[in-house]
């Protein structure tokens, strides 16, 4: 209870605000070792995980669902002894610093007020077991997959993304995507073969003779978007 206390008044999820939001008539680093051992003895994260799947799947009743899919990454500059500690690409000053990378995947839909944390998962290349970053992103593909059960997913995606073998992984399970795309696809001609008409076939995509900027043609729930860019996640 002094958790869930701590979380709401504190508004934060860090151990060390948890503590200070309690304001116990002792050091903070004492109030944080006793929070830190509770936490060590609670066994019960299968029973956690299923609950909150339980909790959401009532705002994942569309035939398709639209999943916003990101890598990002913790950054722990002062760390030295934290387990499995990698070394991440800190995105807000292009520093190679120690942390952990992220991979979320989040709903949105019309029956959704604010977006839903379906599948959140932090790891490092240190770790052991490690196989790849796509791969990391493949065990959200299919818990997500398995949590929708028979409805279908539509997973918007950045550029870095922008893979063959990621979108067969999506396809091969019977869902869609939406990447941004790192470079520019031109419309496949009937008169020529195109290399880049496998891909072509999945979307609309034009580009304008006054500009290299690719136009996106975007349908989903009977909404058709048309832009010449498209938005980071």
């Amino acid at each position: 209870m002094d958790i869930l206390y701590g979380l709401g008044k504190g508004k934060s999820v860090l151990l060390s605000n948890i503590a200070r939001a309690l304001e116990e008539p002792i050091e903070t680093i004492q109030t944080v070792k006793r929070l830190s051992n509770r936490l060590d003895e609670f066994h019960e994260e299968d029973k956690l995980v299923t609950n909150y799947k339980e909790s959401i799947k009532p705002f994942l009743q569309e035939k398709d669902n639209l999943i916003l899919v990101d890598t990002s990454e913790i950054v722990k500059p002062a760390a030295s002894k934290m387990e499995a500690l990698g070394r991440v690409r800190d995105g807000s000053t292009g520093k190679i610093e120690n942390g952990y990378w992220t991979t979320s995947m989040i709903a949105v839909g019309p029956k959704t007020k604010h977006p839903i944390s379906v599948y959140s998962h932090l790891y490092s290349s240190c770790e052991q077991g490690f196989i790849s970053e796509n791969e990391e992103t493949y065990k959200g593909f299919r818990y997500v997959d398995k949590l929708l059960a028979e409805k279908k997913a539509t997973f918007v995606m950045d550029r870095g993304y922008d893979n063959i073998e990621v979108m067969k992984r999506v396809l091969g399970q019977g869902d869609n995507f939406i990447i941004r795309l790192k470079s520019v696809f031109k419309k496949p001609s009937r008169k020529t073969k195109n290399k880049n008409a496998p891909l072509a076939k999945y979307g609309k995509m034009e580009v304008s003779k006054q500009s290299k900027i690719p136009i996106c043609e975007v349908h989903f729930h009977g909404i058709t978007i048309r832009t010449n860019s498209f938005p980071l996640l």
